[in-house]
């Protein structure tokens, strides 16, 4: 493997990965829908 995703969810989690070589490259969220959501382009 040579790419990965992770989500930190706190500061203490964050520092822990950049330890071990993760890096900070921005910020993401996840929305949770009750419904589907269908894409119309």
């Amino acid at each position: 493997m040579t790419d990965a995703l992770l989500f930190a969810a706190n500061p203490a989690a964050e520092k822990a990965y950049q330890a071990i070589g993760f890096a900070h490259i921005g910020h993401y969220a996840i929305a949770m829908y009750e419904e589907p959501q269908v894409r119309r382009d």
